[in-house]
């Protein structure tokens, strides 16, 4: 088809039409041209429709990629190992890191490091999203205490929120037990209320975790007259009987990240 002659014809018929007083053509008849003209045209582009309907296109499906896995089969020996330094299992701390090899044979002051360092990695993403994920979750009583804990924090206050949070690791637990009770009678109703994780795999890895530090290192049991127990502990530090020079900043992430897994857990 020539449309270059078909846009000739149509403007000279538009062009025939005479609106002025004691015109001859009829309006009419000049639409009529127009649309005879421009008939070959509607039918070429309804040919077109039909041969676009009649088109079948290829079904794309996602290629068949393997993508690399971390090798998790020290995850029980790994859990045992950081829960025991009281790094427990948070949704925010990447399970690469916390399911490294490396980890094992560190001491204490080595797995602190390791640990601080992942969580203030990358100007403190990782703890960022702990400190998002608490105050999202935690009980709305204790929220503006929570903010002060990590304003404090940042400004390098690090011994002086260590028994505020030790107050709210007992007020979230609690919570989620339902309980009024304390010490070890709290642990038992928090293991009775505990969520059933069944198909929630990380979440069950996090709570043996959890349960690990509070039983054997946060609450258990210690008498004063004997050695400061390596790793802080609710009864000294609450009761008074710690040397607060001993707490570090690793101590006060340590207990924002138990925090962190017990919100992890609490909104399950």
């Amino acid at each position: 088809m020539n449309f270059s002659k078909y846009f000739q014809d149509v403007d000279s018929a538009i062009k025939t039409v005479n609106l002025g007083v004691g015109s001859y053509v009829k309006l009419s008849d000049e639409i009529a041209v127009v649309s005879e003209l421009s008939r070959p045209y509607i039918n070429a582009y309804e040919q077109i429709g039909k041969i676009v309907d009649n088109l079948t296109f290829p079904d794309y499906s996602f290629p068949n990629i393997q993508f690399p896995t971390p090798d998790f089969s020290n995850v029980e020996e790994l859990t045992k190992n950081n829960s025991k330094y009281g790094w427990t299992v948070t949704d925010e701390t990447s399970i690469e890191f916390y399911f490294s090899d490396k980890l094992i044979g560190m001491n204490q002051k080595e797995m602190d490091r390791a640990f601080v360092e992942h969580l203030e990695a990358n100007d403190y993403e990782n703890l960022n999203r702990i400190k998002s994920c608490i105050i999202s979750t935690i009980e709305k009583n204790v929220k503006g205490l929570m903010l002060q804990c990590f304003k404090c924090y940042e400004m390098g206050l690090y011994a002086s929120i260590i028994p505020t949070l030790m107050i709210l690791i007992e007020s979230e637990i609690s919570a989620i037990a339902k309980s009024s009770k304390i010490n070890w009678q709290l642990l038992r109703d928090f293991k009775k209320e505990s969520p059933k994780l069944d198909e929630d795999y990380l979440a069950a890895v996090a709570l043996y975790s959890l349960n690990r530090f509070l039983k054997n290192q946060l609450y258990k049991d210690s008498k004063f007259y004997e050695k400061r127990p390596a790793i802080i502990n609710r009864h000294w530090v609450l009761h008074g009987r710690d040397d607060p020079t001993n707490w570090t900043k690793a101590d006060a992430l340590r207990l924002i990240n138990v925090l962190g897994t017990i919100q992890m857990l609490k909104s399950l």
